[in-house]
């Protein structure tokens, strides 16, 4: 009897480890096929700026989600036909790999966003791509883009709105006090104006040349 339940004991474990095994291989990759790669998406193409070439030198990037928080490019210089090459995606995180790419035009003032978009791959594809742009570049002066969702100006705006707040109402209220006082002080006639206007109507001072003379010492 025992020898029986020693043996029943080994093929339950082997058929244990039978089924583990084959748990592993259905989980893995098949057989023949090499993980996938995670590597840059590089872009070259052309680029019109309200229905042409932008002026040279102008720099191009490529943002995943936001540029700001999560993956922005190197930039890269358009040339004087508004052409471009090795525009280089390559984030470190592969959770990003089927993420939108935004294209964009920047300048000292801002950046502006392309009608066309793509998908990081993340296998080293090159792709060519033909950019439109259909807003202005910014200028100085010119007004801002409203934020979206996302953006790091979002969170701040409540902030600056309340601290300039603040400072305006503090700003208010030394101009208010700085008023009143001007106009109290402006407001009150000097102690001799007031000596050489009862002189003139004829009245006489109250306490005589004494009087005056305090009058005038005030």
């Amino acid at each position: 009897m025992r020898t029986l339940r020693r043996k029943a004991t080994a093929l339950m474990l082997l058929a244990a480890v039978a089924a583990a095994a084959l748990g592993a291989l259905a989980a893995g990759p098949e057989p023949g096929v090499p993980p996938r790669p995670f590597l840059p998406d590089y872009f070259f193409g052309t680029v019109l700026l309200q229905g042409a070439a932008p002026p040279a030198g102008i720099l191009l990037v490529a943002c995943i989600d936001d540029c700001d928080t999560v993956f922005a490019s190197s930039p890269v210089r358009l040339n004087a036909a508004g052409a471009f090459s090795g525009l280089t995606v390559g984030p470190r995180s592969e959770e990003l790999i089927g993420r939108t790419i935004r294209f964009y035009l920047v300048n000292e003032y801002g950046r502006i966003p392309a009608a066309q978009t793509a998908e990081f791959a993340g296998a080293l594809e090159l792709q060519r791509v033909s950019l439109t742009f259909h807003q202005p570049l910014p200028r100085l002066g010119s007004a801002p883009t409203p934020p979206v969702v996302g953006d790091w100006v979002v969170p701040t705006v409540p902030k600056v709105a309340l601290g300039l707040g603040a400072a305006m109402a503090l700003l208010g209220a030394v101009l208010l006090a700085a008023a009143q006082r001007r106009e109290f002080w402006w407001g009150r006639p000097p102690a001799a104006a007031r000596i050489v206007s009862e002189r003139a109507s004829g009245s006489p001072t109250e306490g005589g040349p004494a009087a005056s003379s305090r009058a005038i010492a005030e």
